[in-house]
């Protein structure tokens, strides 16, 4: 290890990082690399077997880490870890809301239940842990809480309506508690990322008409590439918005600006989209 490896590691040591959706995926990725990082973690999941699970496979140092299971739609789940975690490491520097579902579908034929679904995980489970954890951050005087929306949270997405709707509420709450906040020491970014190569994606794949405007960007994202945005932009910036990649954000605002627009030019997008479906189906 390097000097300023050793150093770096010494300083991470000194931080606590609580994330949620820890089981798989981006929040799977990130809790590994904060814990390699020698930062102290709150992994947390409603499949806390899967977090353990993935704790023995790749040999977590455990010792500073707490694993329990939330379920991001209870208040009470959110208070029984928060009183633990503050009760084992006292303080807690960094929070990321990564939980989330999603289920495409048109909306007047979606079940009106999966409304519920995304609200209370995508939305209310975002909103009980900034409220919570927000607190904490206010007494402490410092903080960074980070909640992972999608480019689905600043133009809305024919077909990922729920989802959508949910990820815009997300947008809007964030950049209203980033501005109420920045000025009692305590940041907050919204990250907005195109669609990811996770468990999600593959889900979405059995949705070819719904998914079609998800999957017309040029190529989808890895765990890597949010990663490195939360690593390289997100925490030494802080900045109260973080689109991924870059240009399809620019694009999301664009087509958010103009609706009648977007709706006349979604067509050339969804036929590309439908096609890279096809074409992902077919080699997986």
């Amino acid at each position: 290890m390097t000097n300023n490896n050793k150093t770096n590691a010494q300083n991470n040591a000194n931080k606590v990082v609580w994330l949620t959706g820890s089981a798989s995926g981006v929040g799977l990725h990130l809790t590994t690399l904060f814990q390699n990082m020698g930062y102290k973690v709150i992994a947390t999941d409603i499949n806390e077997e899967a977090i353990l699970q993935a704790a023995e496979e790749g040999q977590w140092r455990t010792e500073n880490m707490l694993i329990r299971k939330l379920n991001v739609c209870q208040k009470e789940s959110w208070q029984s870890v928060f009183s633990e975690a503050i009760a084992l490491f006292d303080h807690i520097d960094i929070f990321l809301n990564i939980a989330g579902y999603v289920r495409p579908g048109f909306l007047l034929e979606t079940p009106i239940e999966e409304l519920e679904k995304h609200i209370d995980v995508n939305l209310k489970g975002v909103i009980y842990g900034c409220h919570i954890v927000g607190q904490h951050m206010l007494t402490q005087g410092n903080g960074h809480i980070i909640n992972i929306a999608s480019l689905a949270g600043i133009a809305p997405v024919p077909g990922m309506g729920y989802y959508s709707t949910s990820k815009l509420g997300i947008r809007g709450y964030s950049l209203i508690l980033a501005q109420e906040l920045r000025d009692k020491g305590i940041a907050v970014t919204v990250v907005c990322p195109d669609l990811i190569k996770t468990p999600m994606y593959d889900l979405q794949l059995d949705f070819e008409k719904e998914s079609a405007l998800v999957f017309s960007g040029p190529k989808p994202l890895t765990v890597n590439d949010i990663s490195d945005a939360i690593f390289n932009k997100v925490l030494p910036k802080k900045p109260f918005e973080c689109t991924i990649p870059k240009h399809r954000g620019w694009l999301s605002k664009f087509t958010n600006a103009f609706p009648a627009l977007a709706y006349h030019i979604t067509g050339p997008f969804r036929r590309i989209g439908e096609a890279k479906i096809r074409k992902a189906r077919s080699t997986s």
